[in-house]
């Protein structure tokens, strides 16, 4: 049984008015962190114990939090496989942002984090 999780949701989207780059490293951290991201996505979910996940990595930002991209695939209500999507945790010492997103907007965050810099929302 899942106990809630409290989100404080930050939404971000890159190219916004207001958003402020910063930089972004990829770390060896704690596998502990990837779970807590992989938490996050798969909450909602019909059936959160089968989800599969690829191309998971874990980014230190220059403000300080870390962020997790990756691709999930879970199931639907008949009981088959979605299709891998891609997804975007942010977690902050606050609690954690959240961006699963089937569109090009966690695909766009992953890439910039990949490339060294993100634009957060101010």
């Amino acid at each position: 049984m899942k106990t809630p999780i409290l989100l404080f949701a930050t939404i971000l989207l890159s190219g916004c008015m207001g958003s402020v780059p910063t930089s972004s490293t990829p770390v060896d951290g704690p596998n502990s962190m990837i779970e807590v991201g992989r938490e996050f996505v798969t909450y909602d979910f019909k059936d959160p114990t089968s989800a599969q996940f690829r191309g998971e990595s874990l980014y230190r930002l220059g403000n300080g939090d870390f962020a997790v991209c990756g691709q999930v695939n879970g199931k639907n209500s008949f009981g088959a496989y979605n299709g891998f999507q891609p997804y975007y945790v942010r977690l902050t010492a606050a609690g954690a942002g959240v961006l699963k997103r089937t569109d090009v907007l966690a695909e766009q965050g992953c890439r910039q984090l990949s490339t060294g810099t993100i634009n957060l929302r101010a």
